[in-house]
């Protein structure tokens, strides 16, 4: 089933408005789907705490992502669809602030270092470097490198801390491809919701594992 669906995005990508790039994004969305496909497997070895606010912010971030992706997608050819659109900063900013806190909550949901050796392997494989830099960046241009306020994003922590990286690794990148086309087309908002999908319902999978 993965292997399908991989080969018929493939096909949709190398035709597609990405060109060349395409291989890019197509390893992307396939580790995304088998990622997905793992976690139905260990969901029941995530060993963390059910927290319903933590299920409550993911669901309402998966909503406003998914709302947010198709109207930029619809307004791709208007003023409204660029990146430096007030709609679209506010939807970055605001995701931004709930998905760390949530990333907070999840941290110290459970102090045990995730376990699972396929989950750890596969997020290592993500580029949680490159989220690094980028917030490193952002943060030396309004204060010191050393702020406490600094998002540590390396693949560390309980096994739901580590999947909801995987959230803020996607919403990072649909930030940077709407920023890198200043519009989100119909082939790069599918790619970005299938990464958001997915990594969303590995989170939640995760989380629901012990939910009483």
């Amino acid at each position: 089933m993965i292997f399908l669906l991989c080969n018929l995005l493939y096909h949709k990508l190398i035709s597609s408005d990405f060109g060349p790039s395409a291989m890019v994004y197509f390893v992307r969305i396939a580790s995304a789907l088998a990622f997905l496909f793992l976690s139905g497997c260990t969901s029941a070895q995530i060993g963390v705490p059910y927290d319903q606010k933590i299920d409550d912010e993911l669901n309402a971030y998966h909503k406003s992502a998914i709302q947010f992706i198709k109207s930029m997608e619809q307004a791709a050819a208007t003023p409204e669809g660029r990146f430096r659109n007030e709609k679209a900063q506010k939807f970055y900013a605001e995701s931004a602030a709930n998905l760390a806190n949530v990333q907070v909550r999840a941290d110290v949901l459970s102090g045990k270092e995730c376990f699972n050796k396929p989950v750890q392997n596969l997020i290592g494989k993500s580029d949680f470097a490159s989220i690094d830099d980028t917030l490193r960046q952002k943060q030396n241009t309004v204060g010191s490198a050393d702020s406490p306020s600094k998002i540590t994003t390396s693949p560390v922590g309980n096994c739901l801390a580590v999947m909801v990286r995987g959230v803020r690794l996607a919403q990072q990148r649909l930030e940077s491809d709407h920023q890198l086309m200043d519009k989100l087309t119909p082939t790069v908002a599918t790619i970005n919701q299938e990464s958001i999908n997915a990594s969303v319902t590995v989170a939640l999978k995760g989380l629901r594992a012990k939910k009483p």
